[in-house]
């Protein structure tokens, strides 16, 4: 018998309340000290995002992983893992350290002289007289 009762109580309850709360009005505009002590501070707070867990998808053969850097670099890996940046430089870099690195015209933004020597091929580019950097 106590669960019909309590159904029934779950029921009015769900069905009244919002006619109540109707019933009484508009709720009075917030007091100051509730805005700004510790329970406005609280209920304004925005909830923080947690970044999910990607391990991106295996390649198969004939597939290559393509993804923008930044600036004008690009990250290619192939299945076997070998990883290539496009128009490297200093200060936008892959998260993962390449294996190769390409570098285009001999200026700042697309050339580096100073790239990591764990990087195990460097393609430097070419300077403004068209001719290769060396």
């Amino acid at each position: 018998m106590a669960r019909p009762v309590s159904l029934l109580i779950c029921l009015l309850t769900a069905f009244l309340a919002p006619r109540l709360a109707a019933a009484q009005g508009a709720a009075p505009p917030a007091r100051p000290e509730m805005t700004e002590s510790c329970p406005g501070l609280v209920a304004a707070k925005r909830l923080r995002s947690i970044p999910a867990a990607f391990r991106p998808a295996a390649l198969n053969d004939g597939e290559v992983r393509i993804n923008y850097v930044g600036h004008s670099t690009f990250l290619l890996e192939s299945p076997k893992l070998v990883r290539i940046a496009t128009d490297f430089n200093d200060y936008v870099k892959p998260s993962l350290l390449p294996d190769i690195v390409t570098m285009n015209h001999a200026h700042s933004t697309h050339y580096t002289d100073r790239p990591d020597p764990a990087i195990k091929h460097v393609l430097r580019g070419w300077r403004d007289d068209g001719k290769p950097t060396g």
